[in-house]
């Protein structure tokens, strides 16, 4: 990559880049005739044949049952295995907890009988 698109690629990583006057406007019209097919298609199915609207509205809320679906059932399925993953991150934490405190009480022991002993000199 040139120095001038590195420049480029830095400049719109930190939000510094500022498009052109033209890339607005033709970027504004590209949206513009979308969204007015959009609507031409749309009032035309809506003044055509009430048929096609309902098979058309038929049609969307089957996909959307479906997306609703599948999105719960994945949000379930994320909620019990994040449930699962903390019950044993608990478990292993906990165990861990227990050696490193049975360890620390053996050395502090230790080191009482070491203490305890007279000093000799």
């Amino acid at each position: 990559m040139s120095m001038t698109g590195q420049l480029f690629a830095t400049r719109i990583a930190i939000g510094l880049a500022v498009p052109s006057p033209q890339a607005l406007q033709k970027t504004g019209g590209i949206l513009a005739r979308g969204i007015q097919q959009i609507v031409g298609q749309a009032q035309a199915a809506q003044g055509g044949s009430g048929r096609v609207v309902g098979e058309y509205r038929n049609t969307l809320n089957n996909i959307n049952k479906l997306t609703m679906g599948a999105a719960t059932k994945m949000n379930n399925e994320m909620n019990t295995l994040l449930s699962q993953n903390l019950n044993q991150m608990n478990k292993l934490s906990g165990g861990a907890m227990a050696k490193s405190f049975n360890e620390t009480a053996g050395s502090y022991s230790r080191l009482k009988k070491i203490l305890a002993a007279p000093i000799k000199s």
